[in-house]
């Protein structure tokens, strides 16, 4: 057992008497400090298990299983051999920018706002996209690949515009980062719902054109065609949606992490309302894990629902408060139209337990 794994089971076991014990800001910021090094220490963690299978085919892409990560968690492409022997179906990297960026700051220190939601089964975050840039993320894919050549394990990368640029500039990075990827991605999520940064570039519908146009320029190209999908926060008018992504990609992502702090208290384990309140207060951010789960499920159903109705090609991703072989049967009931699940806070809650078990939940 390797000292990541060591330390994922000390947190576990330790993680309540210390949120009990140690002040809300003090908790938050020693987890916000031990984020990226944990990272460092998982990307070097070797796992040898046997995979469990619930293979899927889509796009002419065969998934070993229908449960990988989400974006978020391997933001820069370490961690991939870390994922694919751990047992995940796929991986998502990400999300990836055009240039390097730090993202936000936990007050004047240079480390990036995080904190579990201990009894809740949740986290908040407010990140900010930190990421070293699509360059050093496509060397890192093209590493992996070559050294552990996966098999029946594809990998997407997540892409969205620098926070620190505006306007056209914003635009033709996104639009550049696409097409950096796009030789090493089997698929690719266009993230237009992440909370914690914001996005003021061109109209969603020229955005995505200029996406699409750009894809369909490598598969001319290459004769290897790359799907895309959209990732939002919530699908809103569901029917207005479907029609609109209809016309311009292959497929959606639903949901990101959400802000409507009132109703997602109401969701929390008592013992983690102070946390919520400090943190939410101090750094914003959005709630993944259990705490968004119904929505997350609500908000895929409906969208599963209104795409049958319409007859469109889409599918759908489902990610948000998926940590239990509940959790997925639930998920799998919705559908072909739902082919592809992932997950990010109930993964690294697992991984507190055993890296062996990971993915025992998609059996």
């Amino acid at each position: 057992m390797g000292i990541a794994q060591k330390l994922a089971r000390l947190d576990g076991a330790a993680r309540p008497s210390l949120s009990a014990m140690v002040p809300t800001a003090v908790f938050a910021a020693l987890y916000s400090a031990a984020r990226h090094p944990m990272l460092r220490l998982l990307s070097r963690e070797r796992v040898v298990v046997q995979p469990p299978i619930h293979s899927v085919e889509y796009a002419g892409l065969r998934f070993r299983n229908d449960l990988g990560n989400a974006a978020g968690f391997d933001k820069d492409g370490e961690l991939l051999a870390l994922n694919y022997q751990m047992g995940a179906g796929f991986a998502v990297v990400g999300t990836v920018l055009i240039e390097p960026h730090n993202g936000n700051s936990f007050g004047p220190f240079p480390i990036n706002p995080w904190t579990p939601l201990t009894y809740s089964h949740g986290a908040l975050n407010s990140l900010g996209l930190p990421n070293v840039g699509v360059d050093v993320v496509v060397r890192n894919i093209a590493r992996f690949k070559a050294d552990y050549k996966p098999v029946d394990f594809p990998i997407g990368v997540s892409i969205m515009g620098h926070p620190a640029h505006e306007g056209e500039k914003k635009l033709q990075g996104t639009v550049e980062c696409l097409r950096r990827v796009l030789p090493f991605a089997d698929f690719v999520e266009i993230n237009e719902s992440c909370p914690n940064v914001h996005d003021d570039s061109a109209d969603l519908s020229d955005r995505l054109r200029k996406l699409v146009d750009a894809r369909n320029s490598y598969f001319a190209l290459s004769g290897r065609y790359v799907p895309l999908f959209v990732k939002l926060g919530t699908f809103g008018d569901v029917e207005h949606m479907v029609r609109f992504m209809t016309e311009h990609v292959d497929g959606l992502v639903g949901v990101n992490t959400q802000k409507n702090y009132d109703e997602l208290r109401t969701k929390l384990d008592p013992r983690d309302v102070k946390m919520f309140n400090y943190y939410t207060k101090a750094h914003g951010g959005g709630v993944s894990g259990a705490p968004i789960g119904d929505f997350a499920f609500e908000q895929i159903e409906s969208a599963a629902r209104e795409i049958k109705a319409q007859r469109s090609h889409l599918k759908l991703i489902h990610v948000g408060g998926i940590r239990t072989q509940k959790d997925i049967a639930r998920s799998r009931q919705l559908g072909d139209v739902v082919p592809l699940r992932e997950w990010y806070t109930g993964m690294m809650e697992a991984m507190t337990l055993s890296f062996e078990n990971v993915y025992d939940v998609v059996r």
